[in-house]
């Protein structure tokens, strides 16, 4: 972490010309999010895919208790293309430590974008 004052025009300039160039393997390679100490720190915590990852898995979460879906390693969700769905996309119950597909959350897709969409309406649905 590094803090450094400069104003706002200069402040992603100022980070790359002259604290990333002293950045060295992978720390080079990466991005970063400058992060302002005068601004509100909420928007910062979760970017909008994290939000959304949240909003599925509290989605799929519902389905899985209604389901009655237990496993002694825990339960999570994914998509799925495996065998146990016969090679079509599907929202499933999985292993938390193992991602050993336990049930399905969904009807079988034939493409991943209809398995998205499902989701998404399921989501906007959720929130309307």
């Amino acid at each position: 972490m590094a803090t450094f004052e400069c104003d706002e025009v200069t402040m992603e300039e100022h980070f790359n010309n002259v604290i990333k160039k002293n950045f060295s393997g992978k720390f080079a390679d990466a991005n970063y999010h400058i992060i302002r100490s005068d601004l509100p720190q909420e928007e910062n915590l979760a970017s909008e895919e994290e939000k959304i990852s949240k909003e599925k898995n509290r989605v799929l979460g519902r389905i899985a208790a209604q389901q009655q879906i237990n496993y002694k390693y825990g339960v999570g969700t994914s998509l799925v293309y495996c065998a146990e769905s016969n090679w079509r996309w599907q929202w499933a119950a999985v292993g938390a430590a193992t991602s050993k597909y336990l049930a399905g959350l969904s009807p079988k897709f034939d493409t991943y974008t209809e398995a998205q969409v499902w989701i998404q309406e399921l989501m906007d649905m959720k929130s309307a």
